[in-house]
Formats: C-alpha cells, structure tokens, sequence
C-alpha cells in the first residue's frame, strides 16, 4: 500500500513526530507521502525527509483548484489510501479519496468540544465522511467516547505514541547532571510544564498552584513552550524566581530528568505525547483526566487532580512529601509500562493493520481482486 498523509502546516508536533519516530516500521509496507496544506511548508518537513517520507506542499485554499490539485496528486502518485489528520475541511478529503476509489482514514487527535452550530457542523461532517467510506480513528479511549456523545461517531483506536530514542529514564547521576547544567539547587522542588500557552493549557491555574505552595514550601516552576505577554503577565505576580519560562526547548529530556513533578492542568487533550515522555522518563505526573492520561489509571507516579489551582497546589504537596527514593523507584515501574505500550511500533502495527481495512472497502482494492481474478483465468 502507499499512504499520503494530509497535515496542516508541518511542525514540530504531535502527528509528525509521530511519523518520523515509525518510518522505520511504516515506510517498509506502507510507502508515505506527507503532504503539508499550510500557508508555508513548516519547520519540520526537513526532519520527515530525512526520515523518508515525500513531502509535498499544496497550501489549502477555498477554491475547486485546491481540490483538483489534490485530487490529481492521488492519481499521479498512485496512492492506496489517504490519511487525513486535519480537522479543517475533513470531509472533503473523504469525497475526494471516493472519488479517486481509494481508502481513506482520518485520525481525530483532539477532544474537541464544539457546541451550537459548530457541533451540529461537525456531527453532518462525520457522518458525509462515514459514508463516503471514511475510517474513522481517535488517538484515545477519551477522545473515542467523546466522538460518540458529540457526533455519534463510531471510531477505531490507536493510540498515541512517543519516541523512545528521545526520552532516557532518569537515574540518580543524569538527575543530578541535568540539576547542575540548569542551575539548581537540591533543596528546591521543581516542577515542569511543556505546553504552548493556548486557554486549554489552564497554565494561570498552575501559575496561581505555584503561588498558593510558594507559602509553605520551595517551589520552582520552570514552563517550557512558546509563550507570549499574557502568560509573562501572569508569571510576575508570582513572587521573583518561583516561575521561569524557559521559551521552546530542543531537549525536553533535560527538564524532565531534573524536575520532581512534571504538571500538566490542561482542560482538554487528544493524547498529549508530551504526558507520555513524562512518564517514560520517570517523573511523577500530575494531571489532570483528559486525553490518554485516563489510560494510565492504576500506575504507580500518576496523581490525578481537578484543573483548580486548589487541586493542583495540594497535589504538588503531596508529591513533596514523599521520599525521592519512593518516587525513583515507583517512576522506574512507570517508564517501564510507557515503554511496553506507547512505542512507534506499537502504534505502526495498529495504523496498518487500520490501512488495510481502509484499503479493502475501496473501490481500487475490488479493481485489483477483478483483475487478478481475470489473469488466473487466462
């Protein structure tokens, strides 16, 4: 089979770093092309090249030019199935995909909570997508259970996956390594939060947690992500050195090896990778249920809280509280269940086992079983 994969425009985040972690274990038996619709081709499409992958940008526009473009795209580079990552115009890709006769799959990675209009749009999209042949794919069991009680959609799962490669398990000596290379001191708490600042985040929640526990105890915030002058707002009223933003990061593994909690208070997810790389990592994960984190009910380094700044702040407590040796030991059997079940092979197996379902309700597979069909009796 050969799959083309539609992204916005490439960067560096979820879908993507996905795709390039599994090329090893997709380019074998599903060739890809990626195709970025952005308005530039992203930051990140030199990384997936080098990974393997075609990249070809067709920036979207609201025209039948754009959809003849791709519609022509198919046909030249003789795909077997589409693979639909946006939520932008989704079900138009589906006609499309019907239209060219092959398999189509779209992966819905966010939980998404649309109401009015919005949600009624969304549920007539879902189900023109549906039948047209479209599959249908949620990134977690939430984001499952959520398409079907907002748009009676019926999804497959595939979960997310993280990047082994990316993310050592912390020990006692790259624990302290990463401490010395960022400046801090034993006694300090730290804790770490890597999101962008967008209101899903709730990071003024976290902010305002880190202000409630700089009372009774040590506390340091370091916040890894793009940020702008709201949060930096936010950030100053806490008082002088409790709150770092640290502007985005290449190495996510030095926070997490140096930090006691890693804290993620967001309202919503898909199946945030980055709660993945927590984990596997070791650090204690506070979170809040969104997303894949419900997936982790019953491990050990796992503290679920309310996004309320209450909630948050005593949790934090808590996890101070405890022994550094208890959470060592406990983050060692967490990053050892990450490592057994959110694998880019893991997650390659189940996307082509998904590919093939895809593939044989479209109109090219039954072509190909009519002409070899044809051949055997020649």
């Amino acid at each position: 089979m050969k799959v083309v994969h539609v992204l916005n425009e490439i960067r560096h985040s979820g879908a993507e770093t996905m795709l390039a972690s599994a090329a090893t274990f997709l380019m074998g038996k599903a060739p890809a092309i990626v195709v970025s619709t952005g308005a530039e081709i992203g930051s990140y499409a030199e990384r997936l090249k080098r990974a393997g992958y075609k990249v070809i940008h067709i920036p979207y526009a609201r025209s039948p030019l754009f959809w003849l473009r791709i519609f022509r795209m198919l046909r030249e580079e003789s795909a077997d199935v589409l693979h639909v990552h946006t939520e932008r115009a989704s079900p138009y890709y589906s006609v499309v995909a019907a239209l060219v006769g092959i398999g189509c799959v779209r992966t819905i990675h966010n939980e998404f909570q649309f109401a009015g209009i919005l949600r009624l749009r969304r549920l007539i999209w879902r189900q023109l997508a549906r039948l047209s042949g479209t599959v249908h794919v949620a990134v977690s069991s939430r984001v499952a259970r959520n398409e079907k009680s907002q748009f009676g959609c019926d999804t497959l799962l595939a979960e997310n996956w993280y990047d082994p490669t990316r993310i050592q398990e912390t020990t006692k000596e790259r624990r302290l390594l990463a401490r010395n290379c960022l400046g801090l001191d034993e006694e300090s708490f730290v804790a770490v939060a890597i999101a962008n600042e967008g209101p899903s985040k709730n990071l003024e929640a976290l902010i305002k947690a880190i202000e409630l526990c700089n009372n009774d105890m040590s506390i340091r915030l370091l916040h890894c992500g793009a940020h702008g002058e709201e949060l930096k707002a936010t950030a100053d009223r806490v008082p002088k050195g409790a709150v770092s933003l640290m502007g985005t990061v290449d190495d996510i593994g030095l926070y997490l090896a140096a930090c006691d909690a890693f804290v993620s208070p967001s309202f919503y997810e898909g199946g945030p990778i980055v709660l993945m790389e927590a984990a596997a990592s070791g650090a204690v994960c506070i979170t809040t249920r969104v997303g894949c984190a419900v997936d982790f009910e019953g491990l050990k380094n796992v503290v679920f809280v309310d996004p309320s700044p209450q909630s948050i702040a005593e949790a934090l407590r808590q996890v101070a509280r405890r022994p550094r040796e208890s959470r060592s030991a406990d983050g060692q059997q967490l990053a050892h269940a990450m490592r057994r079940r959110f694998t880019p092979e893991v997650g390659a197996s189940r996307y082509l086992e998904i590919y093939r379902q895809a593939f044989t309700k479209s109109r090219r597979y039954k072509e190909r079983l009519t002409d070899a069909a044809l051949e055997s009796v020649e």
